[in-house]
């Protein structure tokens, strides 16, 4: 992922000392361990809710990308923004 101070604001305001506030480090350790937990969590229930939502709806099931080739989340396959722009614009 990314590490704390490598990226560039996304946000309005992000620069500032209220929108940046900095955890205590056990206590963003913690956090971390959890957003992995949830993450595993994401991968092992995400097919079956698209399944059930296709037979809810009946259709297909569609292609799913993840569009973040760093994320943990391994359930779909994973390609880089300008690959999914090509895939858009086919």
């Amino acid at each position: 992922g990314v590490q704390w101070g490598d990226h560039d604001h996304t946000h309005f305001g992000q620069e500032t000392k209220e929108f940046n506030y900095r955890l205590p480090d056990e206590i963003e350790c913690r956090y971390a361990d959890l957003i992995a937990a949830d993450t595993l969590d994401f991968n092992l229930s995400w097919e079956a809710s698209v399944y059930a939502l296709c037979i809810l709806h009946g259709v297909a099931r569609p292609p799913i990308y993840n569009v973040s080739p760093d994320s943990r989340v391994d359930i779909h396959p994973k390609i880089s923004f300008d690959e999914f722009i090509d895939f858009v614009n086919e």
